[in-house]
């Protein structure tokens, strides 16, 4: 369970100064993500997970 101090230091560390480009790509990556026929839905919530994170 996250704690409101961890969500408290993960927007912090998300809106500092020079995030927006790395916020950008992220967003754009996440965006353009589409899940391959016949793979794993598993493989594709862990990569859609780490473009969240």
């Amino acid at each position: 369970m996250i704690h409101a101090a961890d969500m408290i230091f993960h927007l912090r560390e998300l809106y500092r100064e020079g995030t927006c480009n790395k916020r950008f790509s992220a967003v754009s990556e996440l965006m353009k993500t589409k899940m391959v026929k016949g793979a794993p839905v598993h493989q594709h919530g862990l990569k859609m997970i780490g473009l969240i994170e």
